[in-house]
C-alpha cells in the first residue's frame, strides 16, 4: 500500500502566519483604544472617554459637561451629551484612531483631532502651546509698552508745545510792558515839555510847535451855528468867515482868529460861536496836546 507523504511545511509560512497572528491578537479593539484623556490639537479642547462608556467634554463652546457614547459600529460613536451639550441632542460621530492620534468627525462633516494627554505629541503640543502664549503675552506686553511711549512722546510734546506757548505769551505780555512803560514815560515827557512851553511861550506858539509835533490830528465832535447881528441882517451881509482856532488839550476851542473876515460883528460871532465846538484833541505819543484847526463858519439868510 502506498502511503502519501506527509505535507511539507515551509518554515518562512509558519513564522508568517505566526506573525499575522500577533499583530491581530495585539491591535487593541476601539472600545479600548478611545478610552482616555485626549487633548484637541489646537490645545483648546478636551475630552476624556471611560471604560464606562461615559464622557466628559470641555472647550471653548461647551463648558465642563458630562455624558455617555456608545459604539454603533467600529468606526462610528453615538454620543449623548447632559447640561448644555443636550442641546445638540444625540449624535454619531466618526472616529479614527491612529497610535495616540484620534480623529473625531462630526455628522456636519467638522473634524476634530486630538492627542492621547499622556503621549509624546501631546506634550511637545502642550510645551508648544505654553511658549506661543508666552510669546503671545510678550508681544502684549510690548505693544501695551510701545504704546505707553507714544502716549508719554505725545504728553511730552503737548507739554513742550504748551511750554513754548506759555513762552511766547510771557515775552509778549514784557514786550507790552515795555512798551506801555515806554509810552507812559512818553506821555510824561511830553507832559513836563507841554507845562514848561506853556509856562514860557504864548499860547499861539505853543499851539503852532505841538501842531507839528502830533501825531494824531484833532477831530471835530460837535459843531455849533453863528448868530445873525441885526445890522447884518439889514445890510443883507451874507458869506463865510474862516477862523485858524486852538483845540486845547481838553478838545475845547481856547482860542481863534480871523483868517477871512466878513464883517466885523459876524467875525465876533462866528468866534462865540466856534467856541462853542467840541474836539477830539490831536495827540503826540498819545498824550493829548494843543494844536490849530481851520474852520469856517457861513452866514446865510433866508
Amino acid at each position: 500500500m502506498r502511503v502519501a507523504p506527509k505535507e511539507f511545511v515551509r518554515p518562512h509560512r509558519v513564522l508568517a502566519a505566526t506573525l499575522l497572528f500577533v499583530v491581530t491578537s495585539c491591535s487593541p479593539k476601539p472600545e479600548t483604544a478611545i478610552v482616555g484623556n485626549w487633548v484637541g490639537v489646537r490645545g483648546t479642547e478636551r475630552m476624556e472617554l471611560f471604560n464606562d462608556g461615559t464622557i466628559t467634554v470641555a472647550d471653548p463652546d461647551i463648558p465642563n459637561v458630562g455624558g455617555k457614547y456608545t459604539f454603533v459600529d467600529k468606526d462610528r460613536v453615538k454620543v449623548e451629551l447632559g447640561g448644555l451639550g443636550a442641546l445638540l441632542g444625540p449624535f454619531v460621530v466618526t472616529v479614527a484612531i491612529s497610535g495616540d492620534e484620534l480623529t473625531w468627525t462630526m455628522p456636519n462633516g467638522e473634524v476634530s483631532k486630538y492627542l492621547r494627554a499622556n503621549s509624546a505629541k501631546a506634550k511637545g503640543q502642550a510645551i508648544a502651546a505654553a511658549e506661543a502664549a508666552k510669546q503671545a503675552e510678550e508681544a502684549v506686553r510690548r505693544a501695551a509698552e510701545e504704546e505707553r511711549q507714544r502716549l508719554r512722546g505725545i504728553a511730552e510734546k503737548e507739554a513742550e508745545r504748551n511750554r513754548l506757548e506759555a513762552e511766547a505769551q510771557r515775552q509778549l505780555a514784557q514786550q507790552a510792558q515795555r512798551e506801555a512803560a515806554e509810552k507812559q514815560s512818553g506821555r510824561q515827557t511830553i507832559q513836563r515839555e507841554l507845562e514848561e512851553d506853556q509856562r514860557g511861550m504864548d499860547q499861539w506858539a505853543v499851539a503852532e510847535k505841538w501842531n507839528h509835533r502830533a501825531d494824531k490830528k484833532a477831530k471835530l465832535i460837535h459843531s455849533a451855528n453863528p448868530n445873525y447881528t441885526s445890522a447884518a441882517m439889514k445890510a443883507r451881509i451874507e458869506g463865510d468867515v474862516e477862523l485858524r482856532v486852538i483845540v486845547d488839550p481838553s478838545g475845547k476851542v481856547s482860542a481863534a482868529q480871523a483868517t477871512k473876515s466878513l464883517d466885523s460883528s459876524l467875525d465876533q460871532q462866528a468866534i462865540e460861536a466856534a467856541k462853542r465846538w467840541l474836539f477830539e484833541p490831536a495827540s503826540a505819543s498819545e498824550q493829548p496836546v494843543p494844536s490849530l484847526v481851520t474852520i469856517a463858519l457861513t452866514f446865510r439868510l433866508r
